[in-house]
This record gives structure tokens, C-alpha cells and sequence, in this order.
């Protein structure tokens, strides 16, 4: 360990004034660090808080336009949402809504996202009639929902109607006056 001349002052150093520096630095480094952090998690936290903000308030706009009967813009708004979360199920039953009105096949696709995001009963028994709208025969994808819900939704007046439609559709005249009198 040898010693140094400081060029400025023409005094010598020894080690131990080297330490101390290397300690301020060590301390400084740390602090804008642990600062830096901070303020990365203070930005990413606002821009959350930020984006779920305007979230809610594009979705509060989409219904509105929709209840005002402003479909261009509801859609428009309702899509704005979906961009960001292709799941939010309130952007998506406007858009299921707005496929509807349209007479879309689209309300297909709406209604299907709908169910996979939300499995309930009503959901299913939603897009199994939305599949007797615009399936062909023998209507696939209601047979088999149909087919998935007896044990849960037998109880159910919607589940008979549904069932009712498709038994129609299909030419079983008896096995839809059944589910129509199940259903009352």
C-alpha cells in the first residue's frame, strides 16, 4: 500500500483518505439508486392508476353513446377498451349488442368471448340462441351447449325455451312442445 502525492495541494494521501472517499461514493451511488427505484415505481404506479382511469371513463363513454343511440361512437369507444383489455366484459356485450342491431353474424363471436371470459349459465344459454340465429342446421354449436348444461340449467325456463327453438328448427315437433311445457 503505497502512498500517492495529490497533484493540487502537493500534500501526500495515505490509503485510509482513499477508503473514506470510496465510502462517500459507495453512499451516493446508493442513495440515487434507492431514489431512482422510488421514483420507477412512483411512475409505474401512476401510469396504472392513469390507465385504469381512462378505462372506465372510455366505458362510461361507450354506454352512454349506446344508450343515446350514437352507435358509430359507441363502438368506437367500446373498441378503445377491448385494445387494452380484450376481456373487459362490459365493452364486450356493447359490442355483442351493437353485432345484434346490425343483424351481424359477428354477434356469434361477441357472445362466444363473452361466455369463455364469463362461464355462467345465462351466458351459455345467450350464445347457444345467438347460434340458432346464425348457425346452419343441425346447429352445432347450441347442440353442444345443449348438450353440456342439462344437469345445471334443466331448471331453468331459458335453458327449455333455448332447447325448444333448436328442437323446432330441427323438425322434432315433440321434443319442443316437451321443453315448452318444461318451461312453464
Amino acid at each position: 500500500m503505497g502512498f500517492f502525492i495529490d497533484l493540487n495541494s502537493g500534500a501526500m494521501n495515505t490509503p485510509l483518505s482513499v477508503d473514506n472517499d470510496n465510502k462517500n461514493f459507495k453512499f451516493w451511488l446508493v442513495t440515487v439508486l434507492i431514489l431512482s427505484g422510488i421514483l420507477l415505481a412512483g411512475g409505474w404506479f401512476a401510469r396504472t392508476a392513469y390507465e385504469n382511469h381512462r378505462e372506465k371513463n372510455t366505458l362510461r363513454q361507450a354506454r352512454e353513446f349506446f344508450e343515446k343511440g350514437d352507435y358509430r361512437n359507441a363502438s368506437l369507444s367500446a373498441r378503445q377498451v377491448l385494445q387494452r383489455d380484450p376481456t373487459n366484459l362490459p365493452a364486450c356485450r356493447i359490442m355483442a349488442n351493437l353485432a345484434e342491431l346490425a343483424q351481424s353474424p359477428s354477434t356469434l363471436d361477441w357472445c362466444r368471448r363473452i361466455a369463455e371470459v364469463e362461464p355462467t349459465v345465462p351466458n351459455k344459454l345467450q350464445l347457444a340462441a345467438v347460434g340458432l340465429q346464425f348457425q346452419n342446421p343441425p346447429f352445432p354449436l347450441t347442440t353442444q351447449i345443449l348438450g353440456e348444461l342439462p344437469g345445471v340449467a334443466t331448471n331453468l325456463a331459458a335453458f327449455h325455451t333455448v332447447s325448444a327453438e333448436l328442437s323446432i328448427k330441427l323438425n322434432r315437433l315433440v321434443d319442443a312442445q316437451a321443453h315448452l311445457a318444461d318451461a312453464v
